[in-house]
């Protein structure tokens, strides 16, 4: 693959109007045309590869939302995939009463808010409630 990264920045240094409106529109444009060239390239690259190479053109992955609209616009969700559970949740109101692929959820959730998960419903019911961690405790 083409190092389009830096060909884009020489682009984008060469502007006369250096606004971020002119620079949001070379990304664009830069986006588009690497997007139609991955998507028609034979045999096609994994979804993952494409991602990946698309995300470049922006240079990171981001756990934000920009302030910028044309940002925005450029950002794409990052989808994992968990394995899930058959057996129900509803009544379980203690921490060993869920399925372990619904524990293995949560600690995800944990992950990614980079917080703790402190109390966690289990139905609609208020007293289905598991209080997994005490959030006044030090």
């Amino acid at each position: 693959m083409a190092d389009f990264v830096a060909v884009i920045r020489r682009a984008v240094d060469g502007l006369t109007n250096n606004t971020p409106e002119m620079r949001a529109k070379v990304y664009d444009k830069a986006r588009s045309a690497v997007k139609r060239q991955l998507e028609n390239m034979s045999p096609r690259p994994p979804e993952e590869t494409l991602r990946r190479q698309l995300d470049k053109l922006d240079g990171q992955e981001i756990d934000y939302l920009p302030a910028a609209q044309a940002a925005q616009a450029r950002v794409e969700p990052i989808y994992i995939t968990l394995e899930g559970w058959k057996e129900s949740t509803v009544g379980a109101r203690k921490w060993a009463d869920l399925p372990a692929q619904a524990i293995k959820y949560v600690r995800q959730v944990e992950e990614l808010i980079g917080a703790p998960v402190a109390l966690l419903s289990t139905s609609p019911e208020r007293d289905d409630t598991i209080l997994v961690t005490d959030p006044f405790e030090d």
